[in-house]
């Protein structure tokens, strides 16, 4: 089996799978203090079976040993963790090179094999980044802007009247509460 590991500024998030096909999803709270035995203990029992192989993509630089450490000592898994000159299959333009996220590019990949190209790449976490891929498989860039976590919470830091809000989907797009508002 594969596992594929995505460290990200507000989740850790983990896929295993068989194959082409997903078989378990899981994901921490990515805690840039943690150390590699709090990871070992957020990963203990987590990870069932046979991992043969584990690719790691990271936009946390600084818990990538720990988390090397913790794989290799709780299931003796030796992941890859890839890096911004890994072979994706694309050219490349972005300057430099080393600041672009390796998840974005890792998604642009994605995309671009799973769906063809030309092809517009969005992801929405902690930042929402979308990115272009034309159809020579140059990855062209694109732009990062504030996830819904951040904008919520830079909200209720510039206005005082408004909340800080659990993000859910409302049962309608028109609200009659601040709250509702919000999540709309």
């Amino acid at each position: 089996m594969f596992l594929a590991i995505d460290i990200g500024n507000s989740n850790i998030k983990f896929g295993i799978f068989r194959d082409a096909e997903i078989v378990e999803r899981f994901s921490i709270e990515t805690d840039r203090d943690d150390t590699a035995d709090a990871l070992r203990t957020k990963l203990s029992g987590k990870l069932n079976g046979s991992i043969g192989e584990c690719f790691v993509c990271s936009v946390v630089p600084e818990l990538n040993p720990r988390l090397d450490e913790a794989l290799h000592r709780e299931y003796n898994i030796d992941p890859f963790f890839v890096s911004n000159d890994f072979d994706f299959g694309l050219q490349i333009n972005y300057e430099p090179l080393s600041a672009a996220g390796t998840d974005r590019l890792v998604n642009s990949f994605s995309a671009a094999e799973r769906y063809g190209v030309p092809c517009i790449v969005c992801s929405f976490g902690t930042a929402m980044t979308i990115d272009v891929v034309n159809a020579d498989r140059t990855l062209l860039g694109g732009l990062i802007a504030p996830g819904l976590k951040v904008l919520t919470r830079a909200l209720s830091l510039a206005a005082s009247r408004l909340p800080e809000i659990e993000i859910t989907r409302p049962p309608h797009v028109i609200q009659n509460t601040t709250v509702g508002s919000l999540q709309s």
